[in-house]
């Protein structure tokens, strides 16, 4: 029960996944429970600032990539990329913490 949880709950990283968060849901709103919600930011700590922030910035403060790429001052395919690598290295992380298959 727990991993289908969490697989919700991450699915938002993932851009084959059937479940799509909503406009106005952050991380932490899309985590089912605080179980889910601890691991997620467990996993999001350990990312290289150049990771953690875009992704937090699309994810948390809900901002276009365009919008992050003008606020780092770095091109829109590098932001595209950084959410992209995040997005992998978070179900890696997710997996060695043992939440994920």
């Amino acid at each position: 029960q727990k991993r289908n949880e969490l697989f919700t709950s991450i699915d938002c990283f993932d851009g084959n996944s059937q479940y799509v968060p909503e406009e106005d849901q952050s991380l932490s709103d899309i985590a089912i429970n605080d179980e889910n919600r601890a691991c997620i930011n467990k996993a999001l700590s350990e990312l290289e600032d150049m990771y953690r922030i875009p992704i937090l910035m699309k994810y948390n403060y809900r901002m276009k990539n365009k919008e992050i790429s003008k606020a780092l001052n770095i091109d829109v395919n590098t932001v595209n990329g950084r959410i992209f690598r995040a997005k992998k290295l978070m179900k890696e992380k997710l997996k060695e913490l043992g939440y994920v298959e």
